[in-house]
């Protein structure tokens, strides 16, 4: 995952939380390991295009949308932008 502050890609696991609703939403504390910076990264699993748009749908609902995106590369942010959520 690469960091929102200095753009290194590697960063280290320190907490990791299921969501409590039916999402499939993990929410992972990270670490830097370049400049030591922590952030949250909200990953999920998704069997298809609809399970993605409902995410999202709830991330925007939450006022979590820009903070789930920060940290993504280029092609992920193309995908959820192709899918018209940005």
């Amino acid at each position: 995952m690469q960091c929102p502050k200095c753009q290194e890609k590697k960063s280290g696991v320190l907490e990791t939380r299921r969501s409590k609703n039916e999402n499939n939403v993990s929410y992972r504390r990270r670490k830097c390991l370049s400049c030591g910076y922590r952030f949250t990264s909200y990953e999920f699993l998704a069997t298809s295009l609809r399970e993605v748009d409902d995410l999202i749908e709830t991330l925007k609902k939450e006022n979590k949308y820009l903070k789930a995106c920060q940290g993504l590369d280029s092609d992920e942010l193309d995908f959820i932008k192709q899918r018209g959520a940005a």
